[in-house]
């Protein structure tokens, strides 16, 4: 069977997003922002007679080990057959390079139709389920409907906090990769403010600027008198918008200004005619899973007040390759 893929990026891309709620880190772009900071990427392709399956594959280290990771895929029809899919599977794995060197592959597969739902949950058979990289419970906004039919399904407190930050007079503007700056101070605000440290400046000028540069991502800026409150980046993914980065100012903050942002994203995603307007991870409903996280609960109450419905995926699986070694490797 041959996997490698010889195409273009439009071509790729073009795939990708033939199907409903695509991941957004196998977009071309994003391969290409992986390559900028100095990591292997390997593209896969395979057409199957329910569609194409991509795998978008990065070479990561750590320490003496090398493993191939394909975040948020291989991308499969969801119409595919699980006897089907290991045996594509296993194709492309066999295809990847540094064989010799190779600890394991760690695998997020995705299934997706043409058209359907996200809402049902998907399983997986084959490999040992580890902790989620990306996460494996997702908070979406379903954008049928009108702006109104769409704020109408979300929490009464997240309508009056948008009116709110439209009384403060809180304006919403469209911004460009020269905003990175203004993005960047806003994020250390929010870091020092939260407790958290996010991903180097390096790292994250990178991804901005690379998707960016290939149309798949735009930021936005909220406002008041010209001085800024709040930025987003977003990916733009097919049918799909995906709220990646989000930072906001330590002052003013009773002015609500985040709010104003993500309903300008909502709006404009609705305008259009996407059909999903992705918040990121939060907490599956088990809370024995390996993925749930207490930290998580408050941000995944606030996602919820969205109107948001929650997309399951399978989550993440390491594909053994040397027992001996990977035991070494869970262990450090």
């Amino acid at each position: 069977m041959d996997v490698s893929f010889t195409g273009t990026q439009p071509i790729w891309d073009r795939a990708l997003t033939s199907y409903t709620y695509p991941p957004f880190t196998q977009l071309w772009a994003w391969g290409e922002a992986q390559k900028a900071l100095g990591k292997g990427v390997v593209r896969q392709y395979v057409q199957t007679s329910a569609g194409p399956v991509l795998a978008q594959w990065v070479q990561e280290r750590r320490g003496p080990f090398v493993y191939w990771f394909c975040p948020q895929g291989p991308v499969f029809p969801a119409e595919l057959s699980s006897h089907d899919r290991e045996s594509v599977l296993n194709a492309c794995e066999a295809a990847l390079p540094a064989q010799a060197q190779t600890l394991f592959t760690r695998i997020e597969p995705r299934l997706r139709a043409q058209r359907g739902s996200i809402e049902e949950r998907q399983s997986w058979d084959g490999g040992r389920r580890v902790r989620s990289l990306n996460p494996s419970t997702s908070y979406v906004v379903p954008l049928h409907g009108s702006p109104d039919d769409v704020l109408e399904r979300m929490h009464k407190k997240t309508r009056y906090n948008i009116r709110l930050a439209e009384r403060h007079a809180v304006i919403v503007r469209g911004g460009t990769p020269d905003d990175i700056p203004v993005f960047m101070s806003l994020l250390k605000q929010t870091e020092e403010r939260d407790g958290f440290t996010g991903h180097d400046e390096h790292y994250l000028r990178t991804i901005c600027t690379t998707l960016c540069q290939f149309g798949n991502a735009r930021f936005r800026i909220a406002e008041c008198l010209g001085k800024p409150l709040a930025a987003n980046l977003e990916v733009l993914c097919g049918d799909t918008i995906m709220y990646l980065y989000g930072a906001s100012s330590s002052e003013d903050r009773e002015k609500m200004a985040p709010y104003a942002l993500q309903w300008s994203a909502i709006y404009t995603a609705i305008q259009e005619g996407r059909r999903w307007y992705d918040f990121g991870g939060g907490n599956p409903q088990d809370e024995t899973s390996i993925d749930f996280r207490p930290s998580w609960d408050g941000i995944t109450r606030f996602k919820e007040r969205w109107g948001t419905v929650m997309a399951a995926e399978p989550g993440t699986y390491d594909r053994i390759r040397r027992p001996w070694l990977y035991k070494l490797f869970v262990r450090r």
